[in-house]
């Protein structure tokens, strides 16, 4: 009897933007942001606050949709 194998799948953003619009204003949270997680690996995102961790985060989590 063969084992069956899990296939991990990598997760994969490419040119994901995020817009928060009140009234006439936008600001853009991400912009055309390309990530590529190894499999079996560990992330740290390290930027400056303001930059969208928050926000690529939520995505990622499906708690958020991009543009």
């Amino acid at each position: 009897m063969k084992k069956q194998q899990r296939r991990i799948k990598r997760l994969e953003l490419k040119k994901i933007t995020k817009c928060y619009k009140t009234g006439d204003f936008i600001q853009q949270a991400l912009k055309e942001v390309t990530l590529k997680f190894r499999k079996n690996g560990f992330v740290s995102i390290l930027v400056p606050s303001g930059s969208g961790k928050t926000t690529l985060l939520n995505i990622v989590g499906n708690i958020d949709h991009y543009d």
